[in-house]
């Protein structure tokens, strides 16, 4: 069974634009690469563009193209409406890049409250988040 998560991008009329991604969700993993490889704006969008996915891969991975589901992101009003997804989808973790340029996270254990995700969060012995 994987770590499953979503994550989307807030546009600015406030709606937000997700993909879901199966393995792999937790902040070490895909928190980090979040961070490292989809550091801004751009990056990010590109990355909810591509659609629904098995896993953030690195660029240089092979398995990247066999990696995407070939299903569109979602469109939601609102962050709140997102997240109300997440407990009838079985979603462990959401990362939303807000419109200051930082990615956010929260998961179902931490009751859908947003902060923001920073190097620390992705620690592996960081036993809170992963």
């Amino acid at each position: 069974m994987g770590t499953i998560s979503s994550i989307g991008i807030e546009n600015k009329d406030g709606s937000v634009r997700t993909i879901f991604c199966h393995y792999d969700g937790y902040p070490s993993y895909t928190g980090k690469r979040l961070l490292q490889t989809f550091y801004n704006r751009e990056f990010a969008e590109a990355l909810v563009s591509e659609g629904n996915r098995t896993c953030i891969y690195n660029d240089d991975e092979v398995k990247r193209e066999n990696n995407l589901y070939g299903e569109p992101s979602n469109l939601f009003d609102t962050a709140d409406q997102w997240i109300t997804v997440i407990d009838g989808a079985f979603i462990d973790y959401c990362y939303l890049f807000k419109q200051d340029g930082l990615w956010y996270f929260t998961s179902r254990v931490d009751k859908n409250q947003f902060v923001v995700l920073t190097e620390q969060c992705c620690l592996p012995e960081n036993k809170k988040y992963n």
